[in-house]
């Protein structure tokens, strides 16, 4: 029906045959020649395309949906965090299939460095017995098969949509967690990035590359990721910094255009007040920090 020619034609000659790749038909699929001129396609529903990279073919759908995997889908990214935890720690190594994760963590609510963070440790479970869900490297299928079971905290999904840290007490593998006050890291390894390593262990998150940021100190040679003296006051710096960048609702990624200066230019112009760097700093740490506003508010123990 898709070609208008029998299935012999096009090397079906029995049930369980695989179709011919794109570059082996004897002639465009009716989705591709509806769309030469002008159609938008979607194909929806079962077929038997195959998975290997000759038969992974849209067949000239610019969607298509089978069940829950959906084949020609355009999104912005992955952004490397993504790419590091969906692909790196999972080993896998297909763009699109990183990319079809993406699109799965965000339709169901799933931060992506946690998530990855959460399948490899699945993996590793799953390898010690210790899990029961069948699961290893380079299964993307079977990944988002987890994905979907954590986001409908369903089976092992309602374990490990606990966290890594609650997870892993759980399964009694504790040493296999990776996670810094019950928080999934991202891609800045504290191994390489000493100061990252600094920004982890005081921010109240954890493993937060947000709270300071400091990845960019290291990453754009202000200071040495190695070196020791005076990191922990560079450090500082940037989490003053960071305070006041929320409290005046600016995006911390202004970090290197909005000096102490423009800071105290911005708030003269809001304000009126006139405040030089120390008047800021001190503003700074007489700020709320996470840590004493989840204390006050019993929002469980740190670390």
């Amino acid at each position: 029906m898709m070609f208008g020619l029998y299935p012999s034609q096009l090397g079906i000659l029995s049930n369980g045959s695989h179709s011919l790749g794109d570059s082996f038909l004897p002639c465009d699929p009716l989705p591709a020649r509806l769309q030469k001129v002008g159609y938008q396609t979607a194909g929806f529903g079962k077929t038997h395309w195959g998975r290997t990279d000759e038969q992974k073919s849209t067949r000239g759908f610019e969607i298509r949906v089978v069940g829950a995997k959906e084949v020609g889908l355009e999104i912005e990214g992955p952004e490397f965090e993504t790419i590091y935890a969906l692909g790196g720690l999972n080993e896998v190594d297909s763009l699109e299939e990183i990319a079809y994760l993406n699109y799965l963590c965000d339709l169901w609510g799933l931060d992506t460095m946690s998530a990855g963070n959460i399948s490899a440790f699945a993996i590793e479970a799953s390898r010690r017995g210790k899990l029961d869900f069948r699961i290893d490297y380079n299964q993307p299928d079977r990944i988002a098969d987890l994905f979907r079971l954590i986001a409908q905290n369903e089976g092992p999904g309602s374990l490990l949509g606990k966290g890594i840290k609650a997870a892993a007490a759980e399964l009694d593998l504790e040493e296999l967690a990776i996670h810094v006050k019950g928080l999934e890291p991202g891609g800045f390894d504290p191994r390489v990035l000493k100061g990252m390593g600094l920004a982890y262990a005081t921010a109240a998150r954890g493993a937060c590359h947000l709270r300071g940021t400091f990845y960019k100190a290291e990453l754009s040679g202000q200071i040495d990721k190695d070196q020791i003296a005076g990191k922990a006051e560079l450090m500082i710096d940037y989490e003053d910094r960071a305070a006041l960048f929320d409290s005046l609702i600016l995006c911390r990624f202004f970090r290197d255009f909005i000096s102490w200066q423009e800071l105290s230019l911005i708030i003269e112009a809001a304000t009126g007040l006139s405040y030089d760097k120390t008047d800021l700093e001190n503003l700074a740490n007489h700020h709320p920090t996470d840590a004493g506003i989840q204390r006050e508010r019993g929002s469980g123990q740190l670390g």
